[in-house]
C-alpha cells in the first residue's frame, strides 16, 4: 500500500478541505462564540487587577465602583457571644487613593461600642486595622449594631460597618 493510497481524496471531503490558518465559517453562533470569550478574558483581566489592587474578593466591586477608602468586612458576623462578656473585632481600612485619607470619627448605634480614637489619618497606598470593642447585653438573644464612619473620601463621606449575632 502506497503513502497515495492513505491520503483522502479531495473531492470526497468536500468542503472539509482547507489550510490550517482559515477560519472556520461558523455563522452567527461563531460571531457571537467569539464575542463572548473576548469578553470574558476582558472582564477576568479588569477583575483580576481589581483583586491584585485590594487583595481581597469583598473590596473589588467597590473598588471598580471609584471608591478608594475601603473598608472590610461592612457586615461582622460575631457568633455566639457569652452574656456581659467583652469582645473585639478588627476592620481593616484600606487607602487606595493617592492623596492622604482621614477618618473624622463615628457613630455607634449603640452605647455598648467602643472604637479607636480619632481622626485617624492614612496616606496613600496604606492600610490599617481598627478595633471594634463591644460589651455583650445581660440577656440573651440576637443583635444587631452599627458603626458609622465619617471620611473625607469625594466618593463617599461615610461607611456604614454593621455587628450582629446572639447573646448566651
Amino acid at each position: 500500500m502506497s503513502v497515495e493510497s492513505m491520503q483522502p481524496n479531495p473531492a470526497q471531503l468536500g468542503n472539509a478541505t482547507r489550510t490550517p490558518l482559515q477560519p472556520i465559517n461558523t455563522g452567527r453562533f461563531g460571531f457571537v462564540l467569539q464575542v463572548s470569550v473576548i469578553t470574558l478574558l476582558v472582564l477576568a483581566v479588569i477583575w483580576g487587577y481589581a483583586y491584585w489592587k485590594t487583595r481581597s474578593m469583598e473590596l473589588v466591586i467597590p473598588w471598580l465602583n471609584g471608591e478608594r477608602l475601603l473598608f472590610e468586612p461592612t457586615n461582622i458576623e460575631a457568633g455566639v457571644v457569652p452574656a456581659d462578656q467583652n469582645f473585639e473585632k478588627q476592620i481593616r481600612v484600606v487607602n487606595l487613593s493617592s492623596r492622604a485619607m482621614t477618618l473624622f470619627g463615628s457613630y455607634e448605634s449603640c452605647s455598648c461600642l467602643s472604637l479607636d480614637e480619632f481622626p485617624i489619618t492614612l496616606e496613600p497606598g496604606t492600610e490599617r486595622q481598627l478595633s471594634v470593642k463591644m460589651r455583650a447585653a445581660k440577656d440573651a438573644g440576637p443583635f444587631k449594631h452599627t458603626v458609622k464612619f465619617f471620611t473625607n473620601d469625594p466618593h463617599r463621606s461615610s461607611t456604614q460597618v454593621s455587628i450582629s449575632g446572639e447573646v448566651q
